[in-house]
This record gives structure tokens, sequence and C-alpha cells, in this order.
């Protein structure tokens, strides 16, 4: 196993740039006059105007009479790090204040280098799996569930003091600085706008990270219903996370669902002698899927295959007495039968006048009648 990795300054995108402290900001750029013997020839080098170099230099630029403060895209630092020795990296980089897109707000209290840990994973998880980062908006996390927002939240911290704002778009989503999303995407060499394979990097990581990937990938696309998986498009991704749950022993069969005009559905689901090492290992942060995976599990261990039919409609009657709009999938787990055979009986039941349905969101919610 190979040791913990650390994304250091210069692993941050070309799309950055950052503010150093005075002291370390005349530290560099004297080095690099010195050099290059000018700021002119210096300016050369980087085939930038000397005016815009000397802005940098002094933190300082001027537009339409209106003075701003200057950062520094971090290409002009990766462009001549080969100049610079191993202390003078170090200072460097102790010496950064802050760092944003070409438009936008600093990270307060920024923390460099981040850590390889599962928070990291975690977020990576999310972003593919509920995340939304178009180029042209600001990026974000969508679940109903708080739980899981707010994990999200906290996990943000491994970067410093991110800005987060608590929004709303049909369902609650979690929006946060540009620059974390440019930070994933550079360290995981991955595009968010085309989700399609899982980074190399994760099958490479520590063990406690690839399975809080799983857990968070499982908490937004997984499902327990008849069977126990993930759901997602796009075929290599499937597969990625086949191989991933592999390297936990965790057998798996992929299904493709073609849909007409749409991208086809992948659902990779746990064999069902493995559901159980499953929940052992990966396991869920979403109460609701927590839940149903303890009653999926119980249901394996059944002592007796079969009960008298009085009995399990007994059963789906005790659980729709508790409350009002149950879902199909809750009355089977709570009787331990699978999601059809399950069905059976609320079918029978509903036609003898005991039970109803009405139709939420294009599926049953079933009480008594």
């Amino acid at each position: 196993m190979r040791a913990s990795k650390k994304f250091h300054l210069w692993d941050l995108p070309d799309s950055i740039y950052v503010m150093l402290e005075d002291a370390t900001n005349k530290i560099f750029f004297n080095k690099m006059y010195n050099r290059f013997e000018s700021r002119r020839q210096y300016s050369k080098f980087l085939k930038l105007d000397p005016s815009t170099v000397r802005e940098y230099d002094i933190r300082s630029g001027t537009k339409k009479k209106k003075e701003y403060v200057q950062y520094i895209p971090i290409w002009v630092l990766k462009k001549s790090k080969q100049f610079l020795n191993v202390n003078e990296i170090k200072t460097i980089e102790r010496g950064m204040l802050a760092y944003r897109p070409r438009a936008g707000k600093p990270i307060k209290n920024q923390i460099l280098p981040v850590k390889e840990c599962p928070a990291l994973y975690r977020l990576l998880g999310h972003m593919i799996g509920d995340g939304s980062a178009t180029r042209q908006k600001q990026p974000y996390y969508s679940n109903t569930c708080k739980e899981l927002r707010d994990e999200f939240k906290q996990d943000l911290a491994i970067f410093g003091d991110v800005e987060i704002k608590d929004r709303t778009l049909g369902i609650p989503i979690v929006v946060f600085q540009k620059q974390v999303k440019d930070f994933l995407a550079s360290i995981f060499n991955i595009s968010f706008d085309n989700k399609d394979h899982i980074p190399e990097l994760v099958f490479t990581a520590p063990d406690n990270c690839k399975k809080v990937f799983l857990r968070a990938l499982f908490d937004d696309e997984g499902c327990v219903s008849g069977a126990v998986g993930i759901r997602i498009t796009g075929k290599q991704m499937a597969m990625d996370i086949a191989r991933l749950f592999e390297i936990f022993s965790i057998h798996t069969a992929i299904y493709e669902t073609i849909r007409p005009q749409k991208k086809p559905i992948y659902t990779i689901n746990i064999l069902g002698k493995y559901i159980e090492l499953f929940n052992k290992i990966i396991s869920s942060n979403h109460p609701e899927k927590k839940d149903k995976l303890q009653f999926r599990i119980k249901r394996l261990h059944r002592t007796s295959r079969y009960r008298p039919k009085k009995v399990i409609n007994n059963k789906i009657l005790e659980i729709l007495s508790k409350s009002s709009g149950t879902k199909t999938i809750d009355i089977a787990n709570y009787v331990q039968l699978s999601m059809g055979h399950c069905l059976v009986y609320l079918n029978k039941l509903e036609k003898t006048g005991k039970i109803k349905y009405k139709m939420k969101r294009n599926k049953k919610r079933w009480t008594m009648a």
C-alpha cells in the first residue's frame, strides 16, 4: 500500500489565482528578476507585458482609475518553479494568504497542503453522485437528506473556511466556492461535466478512503428494494464501481436498462450472499437506506421460510394501522418479503377492501381503507 498523499500549492489547477504575503512575494519576484537579470526578460519568459508582471509584483492593479488587489495566476508560479530550490518552494507555499478563481472570493484561512483523507474522497463520491459543477455556475451538492448535506458541509472544512450557502432548487442544495471544485477536478484528473469514470487515484487510495467513497456513491445513487445496488449512467463508470467492490471481495452483477432517447441506466447489484459483507464494510450514512439494509439482512436470516398467509396479512395491517401513506418497499421490509411477493399480498388485501393506495410521485402509498 502506498503512503498517503499531500496535495500542495503546485497541484492547484491553472484556473486559480493566488495571493502571497508581502515578504514572500518580494522573495519570489526578486529571485526571478535576478535569475533573468531584469523584469523585462522575466516578462518575456512568461510571455506577458512587463506592466502586468509589475502588477503581480506590487500586488495591485488599476482599472478605470480604480485600484484593486492583484492576485497572481498559479501558472506563473508553476512555470517559475524550476528556478526555485526546495526551501524556496516551501517558503512560497507557507507564505500563501489565499487563492480564488479569476472572479470570486478567496477561501478564508485556507489549508495547504490538503491531506489525503476520508473526507476528501467522500466529497469526490458525492460530487460524482449528486453533485453539479457546470462551468458557468457555482458548484453545488443536492440531496433531500439533511444528514448527508450536513456531512458534506463538514467535509468542506479540509480546504479551510469555505463559503457555503443553503438554497433550494426543487430540492435542498449546498452551494460552495468554485475553487474547491477546480481543486478536486485537478488532483483527481476528472471532469465533473462528464462523470464517466472513477479516477484511478481512488483505486490506489488507502482502504478507508475507498470505503467512504463507495459509501458516498451508495448514499446518493444507491437503492435497497428487492436488491441492493447502485444505479448510474455510464457503462465505464458502472464497471469501475464493480471493480472497486471487488477489492473488498464484494461481488456484483451489472444490469443495463435501455431508455428511449436517453442514456442507458446501469445497475450494479450486490449479489445476495455478499449483502451482509457490503453492510459490514461499506454500509450507508443515509438513515433511511441504513434501516432498509438492516431489514434486508434480517430477511436473509429468516428462520422460517414458510409463514401462514394470515400471519403475513396481519403484519401488513399492523404496519398500515400505525402510519399513513406507506411505501411498498417499507411494507416489504417490515414483513420480510421481496417487493414482488409483498405486492401479491397487498393487491389481494386491496381487492377485499381492507386497504387502499394513492399514487404519489408515480409510486403507490398504502393506507387502511
